[in-house]
């Protein structure tokens, strides 16, 4: 990869580093819908538009409601089969119930794999590994109080 490209990434990657409160992001997050939860009959993975309406739902519904203060970024990908799945960080207030936030997107989705993050340069690195691939959506910046209404086109510091 052309080391200008490797630059941006790297850049992109630390500034996103700085978006949660100290002593940064909580937790690097990844998750997947299973196919038998699917409420869509006949079919076996869900399109992006409904990924993101339910990933959005947890965000507002759940984790919002067990920690209002928490933020998260991340990017969508497709799998080779197609299906979407998130690639994301959550910052949580210490205390906060993340096992019960990982139990909820369980319950209405699939699978969620949590992280502790240990320091900023690992988040900047975990970024830059999903920022611009050709299978990556633009991120979704939920919590952050940028816009009335959770958007993933627009991102500005609290």
């Amino acid at each position: 990869m052309n080391a200008l490209v490797e630059q941006s990434r790297a850049a992109y990657g630390a500034w996103v580093a700085t978006f949660a409160p100290p002593p940064g992001w909580s937790f690097f997050v990844t998750l997947t819908h299973d196919p038998r939860r699917l409420s869509v009959v006949g079919h076996d993975r869900i399109g992006r538009q409904l990924h993101r309406s339910r990933l959005r739902s947890w965000f507002y519904d759940d984790v919002r409601a067990l920690d209002p203060s928490a933020l998260w970024w991340s990017e969508t990908e497709l799998h080779i089969s197609g299906q979407p799945h998130e690639h994301g960080l959550l910052w949580c207030g210490a205390g906060a119930p993340d096992l019960r936030m990982r139990q909820a997107w369980y319950e209405a989705a699939g699978y969620a794999k949590w992280e502790r993050i240990v320091d900023a340069a690992s988040v900047a690195a975990y970024v830059a590994k999903y920022a611009g691939k050709a299978t990556s959506g633009p991120p979704n910046v939920w919590g952050m109080g940028a816009h009335a209404e959770p958007s993933h086109s627009l991102m500005l510091p609290r």
